[in-house]
């Protein structure tokens, strides 16, 4: 176990009461000029590995990359175009270490070279991106403006249904009878068939056909309608 993790587990262990007196115990201490020098110290070199230890792992975070995406950034935000880093142009570099490159280098050109902000608003808007071809900047899409939603048709017959009572109506329904169907979803090819099922029975049915109701009244083919 480090000496950290050991120093904390111990500090778990005190009680309430213990923390209290530590604490008024280092507040204490530092009331001195020379411990509160030797203690800037010590915390300035624990930043600094932290520092050495964070940079060791962005070991492409340079302006040299940096400058390289900035020429691109530039070009997208003037034809809102995406761009491309491709593997085939980059021979020497693993689809990992080209990927680290570009990310480091955009993350190196807001952190040192935007004095502007120009490039950190441009992060919210661009993401890099590994793909089949290369390495992607690609814009994000943002919202636009939600489109309406047409209320759906609420089917309550299925096409068994419809077309038994439009058949049964054809064979049993009377003069002045009317027939109306709705909430039914009509395919133009249902449309069809039902037309075919009136066909050659225009002077005893008139009809309407949509794609959500069928209207039929049976009328008298010996009386002219006014």
């Amino acid at each position: 176990m480090s000496d950290q993790s050991l120093a904390t587990s111990k500090l778990s262990d005190l009680s309430k009461e213990q923390l209290v007196e530590l604490l008024s115990g280092f507040q204490e201490m530092l009331k001195s000029p020379t411990a509160r020098e030797n203690f800037i110290k010590k915390s300035s070199n624990v930043v600094q590995k932290r520092l050495n230890s964070t940079t060791s792992v962005l070991s492409y975070y340079k302006p040299r990359y940096a400058r390289v995406v900035q020429l691109a950034i530039d070009k997208m935000l003037v034809d809102r175009k995406n761009r491309v880093f491709r593997y085939e142009d980059f021979r020497y570099n693993t689809e990992n270490t080209l990927y680290q490159k570009i990310y480091q280098g955009f993350l190196y050109l807001v952190d040192n070279l935007d004095p502007d902000l120009k490039y950190a608003k441009a992060k919210d808007d661009i993401t890099v991106v590994r793909a089949k071809d290369g390495i992607r900047l690609e814009l994000i899409e943002d919202l636009s403006e939600a489109k309406e939603l047409s209320n759906p048709v609420e089917t309550t017959l299925s096409k068994r249904e419809w077309k038994t009572k439009l058949q049964d109506f054809i064979d049993n329904s009377e003069i002045n009878q009317k027939l109306h169907i709705r909430e039914i979803s009509l395919t133009p090819e249902d449309i069809e068939e039902c037309q075919l099922m009136l066909a050659g029975l225009e002077k005893l049915f008139i009809h309407r056909i949509s794609g959500t109701e069928i209207i039929i009244l049976h009328v008298d083919e010996n009386k002219k309608l006014e």
